[in-house]
C-alpha cells in the first residue's frame, strides 16, 4: 500500500452478525452497511475469543485493542470495575502489566497517526488517554440509558473527575457520533488519522427513538427458527444473568418479536450515524484514503435458543459483524474464513507499516484481501467463564459445558454449522458423527493449552 491511509473503526455492542440486510437479513434495513459490503469486503466467519465475566464487551473490546487473548490481559483492562477489589499489592502488579502492553491507538499515535476517540470505553481510564490524543463524549462505563449518557469531554490530565461529567443531551448514537463529525469536518493536517466510535446500540435498554422504532411494527417481525421458550439444560448462570432478566420464563414469541423489532430500530438508526460519518468524509473529499470498518464486540441471543443474553457459546452470539472497505480492499467480496473480531489488530497494524506490535493468537487479515485461499486460523476457539468452552471448524462446531459449583451441566453438543447455522440439531449422541467429534475434542483441548486456560489444568475435568 503506497500510502498510509486514514482509519476509521465504528464498533456496535451486541450486534448479530447477521442484523445486515445485505447479510440476508432482509427485515433490517442497513443501507450504508450494505454500501460497506458492496464497495468493500466482508468477513462472514469473524467471531469473538470469549470473556472471564458476564460483561463480554470489556474482554472483547481489550482484545480488539491489543491484539491478546484475555488469559494474557491485566485484569484492569479487562474488568476494570472489579479490579479495585484487588489488594494493593496486586494493583501494583497489574498496573505494572498494563503499562507493559501496546494498545492500538498508543502505537498509531506513536507513528504519526492523529488519534480521537469517542463514545464507550469500558477498558479503564488511564487506557483511554495511552490510546487516544483527543476525544470527546467519552462514557467511561458498560450500559446505561440511551436518552441519559453520563460523558467526559477529554481530559489531557487523564484523571476526567465527576465534576467533569455531564449528561448528555442526545440519543446516545447521535451523542457519540457529532464529536466524530467535528473532528472529519475540522481535520487539515497532513497526517493520517485514526478514528474510532464505539456505539452502545444496539445493547439493551432497547428504546429505539420514535422514527426508527415505527419502521418495525411488532405484528411483522418474524420470529427465529431456533426460537425456544427455553434453553433446553443450565448452561452456567443462565438465570442469575441480567440480560436473560429481561424477559420472563417460558419465553413467547410476541415479546421475542417486541425486543427484536426494538433492536432493530437501534440497529437502523446506527446505521444511519455510520453513513453520516461516510458522507462527511465524502465531502473533505477524504473517503478515498480512508480505510473504513465496522465490526461489534459480540452477538446477541433476543430469543434464540430460548437465550436473551451474549453470554453462550451459539453462533447468534460468538459471530460478529466485520465490514470494510477502501484503499486495498476488493468490492463487492465475501470471505468466508474462520476469522476473530480481534484479528484487527494485526490487520491495522499491517496497514499502518507498523512492525513493532507484539505477535499474538489473531492473525492479519490483510493477506486474504489479495488472495482469499491465503492461510488463516484453520478452527475457531471461544469461551464463556468456567462453564462453557468451544472450538470450530471449517464445517462441525463442539460445544463443551463444565458444571462449577453446583451450576452448569456436563456435556457437549456438536452441529454442522454448515448445513445447520441455527443449531437446530446436537449430533453428539450420533455415531455417524464419531469422527468429527473426536477430532475437535481433541483440538479443544490443544487450543485450551495453547491460549493457557485455567480450566485445563484442572484434574477433575475429565475430558481434558
Amino acid at each position: 500500500m503506497p500510502k498510509r491511509p486514514n482509519i476509521l473503526l465504528t464498533i456496535a455492542d451486541d450486534q448479530q452478525a447477521t442484523t445486515i440486510g445485505g447479510y440476508g437479513l432482509s427485515q433490517v434495513q442497513t443501507p450504508n452497511l450494505d454500501r460497506i459490503m458492496d464497495q468493500g469486503t466482508c468477513f462472514t466467519q469473524a467471531h469473538h475469543f470469549g470473556s472471564c465475566h458476564p460483561a463480554v464487551c470489556a474482554p472483547s473490546r481489550a482484545m480488539l485493542h491489543t491484539g491478546r487473548t484475555y488469559f494474557d490481559l491485566p485484569q484492569s483492562l479487562i474488568s476494570n470495575w472489579q479490579s479495585r477489589s484487588l489488594s494493593s499489592d496486586e494493583q501494583s502488579a497489574d498496573l505494572a502489566r498494563l503499562e507493559a502492553t501496546p494498545l492500538l491507538g498508543e502505537l498509531l499515535g506513536n507513528n504519526g497517526y492523529t488519534t480521537f476517540g469517542t463514545g464507550k470505553w469500558h477498558n479503564g481510564q488511564a487506557a483511554f488517554n495511552r490510546s487516544f490524543q483527543d476525544g470527546g463524549n467519552i462514557f467511561f462505563g458498560g450500559m446505561c440509558d440511551h436518552d441519559s449518557v453520563p460523558v467526559n469531554p477529554y481530559d489531557p490530565t487523564g484523571e476526567y473527575p465527576e465534576s467533569q461529567q455531564t449528561i448528555g443531551a442526545l440519543f446516545s448514537t447521535d451523542l457519540f457520533v457529532e464529536p466524530a463529525l467535528d473532528f472529519i469536518a475540522s481535520y487539515d493536517q497532513d497526517e493520517p488519522f485514526f478514528l474510532y466510535i464505539a456505539f452502545t446500540a444496539p445493547h439493551d435498554p432497547r428504546t429505539p427513538l420514535q422514527k426508527y422504532d415505527a419502521m418495525y411494527p411488532q405484528d411483522q417481525i418474524k420470529t427465529p427458527p431456533n426460537f425456544l421458550p427455553d434453553h433446553p439444560f443450565d448452561n452456567g448462570n443462565i438465570y442469575d444473568l441480567r440480560d436473560e432478566r429481561l424477559a420472563p420464563w417460558p419465553r413467547t414469541e410476541d415479546l421475542v418479536q417486541q425486543h427484536l423489532g426494538d433492536y432493530y430500530g437501534m440497529i437502523t438508526h446506527m446505521d444511519e450515524a455510520i453513513g453520516r460519518l461516510i458522507e462527511a468524509l465524502e465531502a473533505r473529499e477524504l473517503l478515498n484514503d480512508t480505510l473504513v470498518i465496522h465490526t461489534a464486540d459480540h452477538g446477541l441471543a433476543v430469543g434464540q435458543h430460548g437465550l436473551l443474553g451474549k453470554q453462550n457459546m451459539y453462533e447468534h452470539s460468538i459471530k460478529v459483524p466485520l465490514l470494510m472497505m477502501g484503499p486495498g480492499v476488493p468490492e463487492n467480496r465475501c470471505i468466508d474464513s474462520l476469522t476473530y473480531q480481534h484479528d484487527l489488530f494485526p490487520t491495522i497494524m499491517e496497514v499502518a507499516g507498523i512492525e513493532e506490535a507484539p505477535p499474538g493468537h489473531f492473525r492479519s487479515l490483510w493477506p486474504q484481501l489479495s488472495d482469499e485461499t491465503a492461510d488463516h486460523h484453520p478452527s475457531i476457539y471461544s469461551s464463556y467463564m468456567n462453564w462453557q468452552r468451544v472450538v470450530k471448524n471449517n464445517r462441525y462446531k463442539l460445544i463443551r459445558y463444565f458444571e462449577q459449583d453446583g451450576k452448569g451441566t456436563d456435556r457437549m453438543q456438536l452441529f454442522d454449522h454448515i448445513n445447520d447455522p441455527h443449531e437446530r440439531h446436537d449430533l453428539i449422541d450420533d455415531p455417524a458423527y464419531a469422527s468429527p467429534r473426536a477430532t475437535l475434542e481433541a483440538d479443544l483441548m490443544q487450543w485450551m493449552h495453547r491460549v493457557n486456560d485455567p480450566l485445563a489444568e484442572d484434574s477433575s475435568n475429565h475430558f481434558l
